[in-house]
This record gives structure tokens, C-alpha cells and sequence, in this order.
């Protein structure tokens, strides 16, 4: 019985993680699909644009992957408003850079992406916790599933 409790625990843990670096990957790959405008390359351009989006990238990284730890938290506990809070906390974050169209959309895919990541693991977690798991969170969702 202790060995289930064990790996009940790593298994809750194994999927709450997948909210970070996968999560980070599928974002990176969505972002893929919808490229940034080519520009005009210069030598010095490229190694200003290689500092700054390195410091951007890492940033934005951490961003994201606070925010689908945000979102999934309020998801665990029934609260939905925290998904409102984060997105308006983003948008209020990002309001000067969304008057360009380009970065508005590159910013709507990016959220999306994350939001459509962090509700799948949420899911995971669900059918996992009412159907092998200790029951812990609310079915929410899951009626229909369990």
C-alpha cells in the first residue's frame, strides 16, 4: 500500500512537470508555425538581436511557464477567474507592443498555445486523479469522463 502511495505522489509530481519544459517546447513549436518578418541582416544587427533575445527568450520562458502554473493552480482548486487575472495580466504587461499586428498575433498564438497546453495537462491530471490517483480535485471537467 505505501508502494502506491509512492508512486501516486511521483506520478502527481511527473505530471504537474510537464506543465514546464514540455510545455515550453510545444509553445516554441507553435510559435514555429507562425514565423517573426524577415529583416534586413547586418553583422551587428545579428549580434545585438542574438543578446536581446536570448535575455527575451529566457524572460519569456520564465513568464510562461509561471503563467501555466498560475492558470493550472486556479484550474485544481475551481477557480477560473485566475485564468482572467493571467490573461489581463499579460495584456496590461504587453500594451505598447500590441500596436504592432505582428506581435499582437505572435502574443495571441504564444498565450494560446500555452493556455491550450496547460488545460491538456490539466485534463491529464483530472483522469488520472479520479480514475487511479487519491481524488484530490474537484471532477469539474470531468463529468462524462469518470
Amino acid at each position: 500500500m505505501e508502494y502506491f502511495y509512492f508512486t501516486s505522489c511521483i506520478f502527481y509530481c511527473v505530471i504537474f512537470s510537464f506543465l514546464y519544459f514540455p510545455g515550453s517546447e510545444f509553445v516554441k513549436f507553435i510559435m514555429g508555425l507562425h514565423p517573426e518578418e524577415p529583416k534586413e541582416w547586418t553583422f551587428s544587427v545579428f549580434i545585438n538581436q542574438c543578446e536581446d533575445s536570448r535575455i527575451d527568450k529566457s524572460a519569456g520562458a520564465l513568464v510562461g511557464a509561471l503563467e501555466r502554473f498560475l492558470i493550472a493552480g486556479g484550474l485544481l482548486i475551481g477557480r477560473w477567474e485566475v485564468l482572467a487575472a493571467v490573461i489581463a495580466l499579460k495584456s496590461v504587461s504587453r500594451f505598447k507592443q500590441l500596436d504592432d499586428r505582428r506581435t499582437a498575433e505572435r502574443f495571441l498564438v504564444g498565450s494560446l498555445a500555452s493556455l491550450v497546453w496547460t488545460v491538456g495537462v490539466y485534463l491529464l491530471l483530472l483522469i488520472y486523479d479520479q480514475t487511479l490517483g487519491f481524488g484530490l480535485f474537484p471532477q469539474g471537467l470531468l463529468i462524462g469522463f469518470g
